[in-house]
C-alpha cells in the first residue's frame, strides 16, 4: 500500500469522532485470538451503522482500518477466515482493502458482540442483568453522540 492510500475520506471532525468511539466503546486487548467478531468486515458493519444511525456519515473499512492504526491497535492479518461458517470471497466484497486476506483487529470480541446486542432488540436476553447492561449500553452510545454533537458542530 502506497502513502497515498492511508488518507482518510472523512473530515477532521469525523475522525476525531470516531477514534473516540473506538478508544471508549472497543478497548484494546492484549489477546492474539481471532475470532469472527473481531474481523475488519465485521467491525465496519456495526461502526458504520452506528455512525450512519446517529450521525448520518457513512465509513470505509479503509478509514477504520486507518482510524485503529493511528490509536496503537494490533493489527493481524491472516489468508483464510478463521470460522467456516462464513464462505466470504475477500476479493468480492472488497474485505481485507483489496487484498487477499482478512484482516482482525485486537479487541475483545465480547465487546464487538454486546454492541451488537444493544443495537438490536434486547427483548430476548433473560437475565434481569444483562438486559440492565445492554440498556445502559445503548443508552451510553445515544449519549455519545449527543454530547459530541454539541461538542463538535
Amino acid at each position: 500500500m502506497s502513502s497515498e492510500d492511508l488518507q482518510s475520506t472523512l473530515s477532521e471532525t469525523e475522525q476525531w469522532m470516531l477514534k473516540t468511539f473506538i478508544n471508549r466503546f472497543l478497548p484494546k486487548s492484549n489477546n492474539r485470538r481471532k475470532y469472527s467478531n473481531n474481523e475488519l468486515s465485521v467491525i465496519h458493519s456495526l461502526i458504520s451503522e452506528i455512525f450512519f444511525r446517529f450521525r448520518r456519515v457513512k465509513i470505509s473499512d479503509k478509514d477504520l482500518l486507518i482510524s485503529f492504526a493511528l490509536t496503537g491497535y494490533n493489527v493481524y492479518v491472516c489468508d483464510q477466515a478463521v470460522s467456516n461458517k462464513y464462505r466470504v470471497k475477500p476479493n468480492k466484497t472488497g474485505i481485507g482493502l483489496e487484498m487477499n486476506c482478512f484482516i482482525y483487529i485486537g479487541i475483545s470480541s465480547a465487546n464487538v458482540l454486546n454492541l451488537k446486542r444493544a443495537l438490536k432488540s434486547i427483548s430476548y436476553q433473560k437475565k434481569q442483568s444483562k438486559i440492565d447492561y445492554l440498556s445502559s449500553l445503548k443508552k451510553e452510545i445515544h449519549d455519545f453522540f449527543i454530547w459530541n454533537s454539541r461538542v463538535v458542530p
